[in-house]
């Protein structure tokens, strides 16, 4: 404790003093870096001043502006004169031009002549304009050279004939180079770039500038230091100035590692010193921590074996100060809870090997018996002699083993920690019985399993309970079922009983009211040779409604007692077609019908049929309604039966009432009364048929009607 208290110390007093020392160090660096970059752009603005100057010489004389206004022959050659350069260094000076102010080059003079290429004229007359007649371009690479323009107004400034551009050549010569150098150092680096930072050059040639590496905002108008990275140069302190009056700007910029050297230096002397305190400091601990700490870690170790469930002698210290007694009463503890665990695992030992009603049992981690108490040994019929040692799949079936379900339960009460099952399991007699069984896995102190415990139930009895349960459950829901099918026949024949009973006193009394009607409708019809449309419809309603009161009655009538069938061979065919004809046809309906020309008769009363298929066109063309669609009729043989299938395209019927469609009157329908299929499959069955039906709500439905086929022989 107390080292690693002096290294904390030690660490943290280098740390303090390095920071300072490499604060101090930046602070001097950004300081000079801003008053050499301040001496840089000094230097540049006198070198403009200079440049600026000798144009507006140029562009002031005479010559220059009498050859812009007439462009003669005779002011040609004095113009040409008066743009040769007579300064210092003329080597430099690569060309002379002369351009009007539409940007026209109208005279040039010098050894390598060019125009002001990539400079928009209306921007040069615009940057001349606000830097009073005469200013100094960017630099620009040609070939392996730097150059930069120089441009200057010719004539008044509120009214100018044009403008010239002195292109000159950029060199370093190693006297410049050593002055730049004395200035700013010789592992510094000086740039100069324009205002926009598009064109950097190192006064030699063009190079890449900061541009990338500066923060976006960075101000270039007053000096500052900025820290960035140079690809292949690393971090470098950078600062930035503008020269007074000009389009250039001048940069420094200082390798970081040599603004933070000294500092370094200074914190590999801190390093060597801390580290000798180091040294001294770890031995003076060792010294104190064996006389102090030995005793302390011996005591600390026996307690995390007692934590760990372990059982520990005691510890031994030969001392009598206060370490010695505590040693004293750590072994009288320690004792003290070796006996009390002793005891605690001989009564659950003792307690688990009474128990008689389950199987309690150990596992090691691979499945094999470990232990055993009486109640395993009851329920199973192995002694602990025999089953010890040996695997425990062995109270599984061959089938159970074969798919490895023995090392499965093991694998998932490894990983979830314990696994709950039932299932047959098998003793020593080979009997077997059905087992409740939970399997936990036992963890060591680390957490890796090293066993298992197993404890099983005889769940026999319950079994066989829960079996005779569901069975006797079962037996009463068929008994129920049959009840309810028994008791709803009960109720429906006593319905039809009543319902027969009336239909046939209102039958009776119904129609002699709707044949008078019919007559007087007749009547109507006949008297009235030329009726007006309004009376004609009306008639029409009113037989409409008469035709349905009749079937109603009939249905009623014919629900009530159903004659016996006069039962002969029929055509299919021409019956579908006589009824086809009393249908009422609705707009938009097509019906298709596709029965075979030499399909056998069917052995039915003709009346009857007749009416069972005019039950099923009414109702399909009911389904259909208005919307309009297809009604399919067609008819086969099937075996010794034939089967007629009217399908439509309708509404469909919803899937809770297909089992009741044909009982006695129940309807979907705003008219009628229910009675329509009903009486057909009393019509059908009647003639030794039947008739069913399937549907899919939105998709249509198909009605069909078997019938038996006529045998021809009998009936000649």
């Amino acid at each position: 404790m107390t080292g690693s208290l002096v290294l904390v110390v030690i660490a943290a007093l280098t740390v303090a003093a390095y920071l300072q020392m490499r604060s101090t160090s930046v602070q001097s660096a950004t300081t000079r870096l801003q008053g050499v970059v301040q001496q840089m752009a000094a230097l540049l603005r006198n070198s403009v001043t200079g440049s600026v100057a000798g144009i507006r010489e140029v562009a002031r004389k005479p010559e220059v502006e009498a050859y812009l206004r007439d462009r003669s022959q005779g002011s040609r050659a004095a113009a040409l004169a008066a743009l040769r350069y007579a300064g210092n260094n003329p080597d430099r000076m690569l060309s002379v031009e002369l351009h009007d102010m539409k940007g026209r080059t109208v005279l040039a003079a010098g050894t390598a002549t060019r125009r002001a290429a990539g400079i928009p004229h209306p921007d040069i007359i615009l940057a001349l304009d606000r830097r009073d007649t005469a200013m100094v371009g960017a630099f620009r690479a040609l070939g392996d050279s730097v150059v930069y323009p120089t441009f200057g107004l010719v004539g008044p400034r509120s009214n100018p004939l044009g403008y010239l551009v002195q292109w000159r050549l950029q060199e370093s010569t190693p006297q410049t180079r050593q002055t730049v150098n004395g200035l700013i150092g010789p592992d510094a680096t000086f740039l100069v770039g324009d205002t926009l930072q598009r064109s950097w050059t190192d006064l030699s040639r063009m190079v890449e500038g900061p541009s990338r590496f500066l923060r976006p905002g960075t101000d270039v108008e007053r000096p500052q230091v900025v820290r960035y990275e140079r690809p292949g140069r690393g971090m470098v302190y950078g600062a930035t100035a503008r020269g007074r009056g000009t389009e250039w700007i001048a940069l420094v910029e200082f390798p970081e590692q040599i603004v933070v050297k000294a500092s370094d230096v200074f914190l590999k002397r801190l390093l060597g010193i801390a580290a000798g305190l180091i040294v001294v400091a770890l031995v003076a601990a060792a010294v104190l921590s064996r006389r102090l700490t030995g005793p302390l870690a011996q005591l600390a170790t026996a307690a995390d074996a007692i934590n760990r469930g372990e059982l520990v002698k005691g510890v031994r210290v030969a001392r009598n100060d206060e370490l010695g007694h505590v040693a004293e009463a750590f072994n009288r503890l320690a004792e003290g809870v070796r006996a009390s665990q002793e005891e605690r695992e001989e009564r659950f030992r003792m307690m688990v090997e009474q128990v008689q009603d389950y199987a309690i049992f150990g596992l090691d981690a691979e499945g094999h018996v470990t232990t055993w108490n009486a109640g395993a040994q009851r329920l199973k019929g192995y002694s602990e002699q025999e089953i010890v040692g040996k695997h425990f799949s062995r109270f599984y079936s061959a089938d159970e083993i074969a798919a490895g379900k023995p090392t499965r339960v093991l694998q998932i009460a490894k990983a979830e920690g314990r696994i709950e099952d039932e299932g047959w399991r098998y003793r020593k007699d080979g009997s077997r019985f059905w087992a409740n069984v939970v399997i936990t896995a036992v963890h060591d102190r680390e957490g890796k399993v090293t066993g298992f415990t197993k404890v099983t139930r005889d769940m026999t009895e319950r079994r066989l309970g829960e079996q005779l349960l569901r069975e006797r459950t079962r037996e009463l829901d068929e008994t129920l079922a049959k009840l309810r099918v028994a008791q709803e026949s009960l109720v429906r024949r006593e319905k039809l009983a009543i319902l027969g009973q009336l239909a046939s006193g209102v039958g009776h009394e119904l129609r002699n009211p709707l044949g008078v009607m019919t007559n007087a409708i007749y009547f109507l019809e006949a008297v009235i040779s030329d009726p007006p449309a309004k009376v004609k419809e009306y008639l029409g309603i009113l037989r409409a409604q008469v035709d349905l009161s009749e079937k109603i009655v009939s249905d009623l009538l014919d629900f009530a007692r159903v004659k016996p069938p006069q039962r002969q061979p029929v055509t299919l065919r021409e019956v579908v077609q006589g009824q086809l004809e009393r249908v009422t046809r609705l707009d938009g309906v097509k019906v298709r019908i596709d029965i075979p020309e030499n399909l056998p008769p069917a052995l039915a009363d003709q009346v009857q049929v007749g009416q069972v298929v005019l039950n099923l066109l009414t109702n399909a063309m009911q389904a259909i309604g208005e919307r309009g669609g297809t009604i399919d009729v067609r008819a086969r043989v099937r075996s010794d039966k034939l089967v007629l299938e009217v399908a439509d395209n309708g509404s469909g019927i919803a899937a809770e009432n297909l089992e009741r469609i044909f009982e006695p009157l129940f309807t979907t329908k705003a008219r009628g009364m229910g009675l329509g299929l009903a009486v057909s499959r009393a019509l059908a069955v009647a003639n030794g048929g039947d008739i069913t039906v399937r549907s899919k709500e939105g998709e249509g439905a198909a009605f069909t009607l078997v019938l038996p086929v006529a045998d021809l022989g009998k009936a000649a």
